[in-house]
């Protein structure tokens, strides 16, 4: 019962891979005004940042 359900590592990862992606979404949304394009720009920038954090922070 005492084990996390994820490591920390993945945690910032996955909260990293959301900033990202809020950030993109929000400043796609800003210059075209266009939601559903938003939320491409913000799917594929979480998928990017998901596969770059997890190359860039080392593993223990």
């Amino acid at each position: 019962m005492d084990s996390p359900l994820i490591t920390p590592r993945s945690a910032l990862i996955v909260l990293l891979a959301l900033l990202t992606a809020g950030a993109a979404g929000l400043t796609s949304y800003l210059s075209n005004r266009d939601p559903f394009s938003a939320l491409l720009v913000a799917g594929t920038a979480a998928a990017g940042a998901t596969l770059f954090f997890q190359k860039i922070i080392a593993e223990k």
